[in-house]
């Protein structure tokens, strides 16, 4: 049974989150929008506790691209 990131939050409380974005979002069969949308989800529901992460790592077939795409939403993100 997987757990959604609302009950992640609620078991963790104000415990700090350590990566939050799981690598399989950043292949390529996954798109920019889902990707995006995931990660603005981390980020309201986790900051200022965050410490935001690739989970695991970015695999070679990953797009670096992406990497780059979340470092612009975190930019403009507002706690």
């Amino acid at each position: 049974m997987e757990s959604t990131l609302e009950e992640l939050k609620e078991a963790l409380g104000d415990t700090i989150l350590i990566d939050g974005i799981p690598m399989l979002l950043f292949l390529p069969h996954y798109s920019y929008k889902e990707l995006e949308e995931y990660t603005i989800k981390v980020l309201n529901l986790f900051s200022p506790n965050l410490i935001l992460g690739i989970s695991d790592e970015i695999s070679p077939p990953g797009d670096i691209e992406k990497v780059r795409f979340v470092s612009q939403i975190v930019e403009s993100f507002r706690v």
